[in-house]
């Protein structure tokens, strides 16, 4: 049996170096989080291996890739810390205006493009001390960015998350197919035969994420002909327009320039809207800056998409 940790002999600060090195999987941008060197870095994970007895994270190129040991530690330890940092805040409200503080969300291209052009003229206004860090992924990524604490906030679709992380819902995007406007299959409107047969363009945005058109499509017993396939919903408009392409996408994502060119036909099969949560580490609920980073970023991806608020009050005017 292996004898109990002495807390009493354990440096705390090994502790924190852990937690560093978990959301940066790099031993000099871990260091830089710390304010340690590279070569006291190396020491100190020499020290948290002899501690833990396990190698923790292992060197695969340029990245450091935990251990299953360090996966089950990280929540324990980062939790553990939050704790007491929040214990030993002298600032229990978090005061925007005045607050100088870096967050890191994690986001789909499409939902970047959505939210940012709305949340950063809040932000330069109500908060001109808070920095922006922007991890682009998909659901998978996404999870995995939290759940490591390399986001503080996620936005996206976010199906079957672990108890560890929380959500709530903060948008439905409704989905629609469109064509060219001059497209010369369609004078007479959509039809399921239409929609069938016709090319079009796919969005990969992940199995299981309960968004994937295509899998939808086909529990129905039918099946579209995807010509071309592209990882984000941002370029498809621009390829269908002047093509003979079809492609499903939310109506949100639609700018005015690209609706003048196309037509929005809704769908012959009936697809649910897809449902936009925002997630977070659960132990950080009740931090007073993530509730209010939740907030502003909630009521700035409600707002019509590329309908920016002009920056009020800003020190540049």
């Amino acid at each position: 049996m292996t004898a109990p940790l002495n807390l009493a002999s354990l440096d705390l600060n090994l502790m924190v170096i852990f937690d560093a090195l978990m959301k940066d999987r790099h031993l000099s941008r871990a260091g830089d989080r710390v304010g340690l060197s590279q070569p006291a870095m190396s020491h100190a994970l020499r020290r948290l291996r002899g501690v833990l007895g396990d190698d923790l994270f292992i060197r695969r190129g340029g990245a450091m890739d935990p251990t299953p040991r360090a996966l089950a530690l990280a929540d324990p330890i980062g939790g553990a810390l939050d704790r007491l940092r929040a214990a030993l805040d002298t600032e229990p409200e978090f005061e925007p205006a005045t607050a100088e503080r870096s967050f890191t969300l994690t986001m789909s291209d499409a939902s970047a493009a959505h939210l940012l052009p709305n949340l950063i003229p809040r932000l330069r206004t109500s908060a001109p001390g808070v920095d922006i860090d922007l991890l682009a992924s998909g659901a998978r990524e996404g999870t995995e960015h939290l759940l490591s604490g390399a986001a503080d906030l996620g936005l996206g679709v976010f199906p079957n998350l672990p108890e560890r992380l929380h959500c709530e819902p903060v948008q439905t995007l409704k989905m629609v197919c469109i064509a060219d406007r001059a497209h010369p299959a369609l004078s007479g409107g959509m039809t399921l035969q239409a929609f069938l047969t016709l090319p079009h363009v796919g969005v990969d945005i992940g199995q299981g994420t309960g968004a994937n058109v295509d899998s939808l499509i086909e529990t129905m017993g039918l099946r579209r002909r995807i010509m071309l396939r592209v990882p984000h919903f941002l370029i498809v408009a621009s390829v269908v327009i002047g093509s003979d392409l079809l492609a499903v996408v939310p109506s949100a994502i639609l700018r005015e320039e690209e609706k003048a060119h196309l037509t929005i036909h809704e769908l012959p099969v009936a697809l649910p809207e897809i449902a936009i949560h925002i997630a977070w580490r659960a132990r950080q609920s009740q931090d007073p800056a993530l509730r209010w980073l939740r907030k502003a970023v909630a009521e700035a991806i409600r707002q019509p998409f590329w309908r920016a608020t002009p920056i009020q009050n800003c020190a540049c005017r």
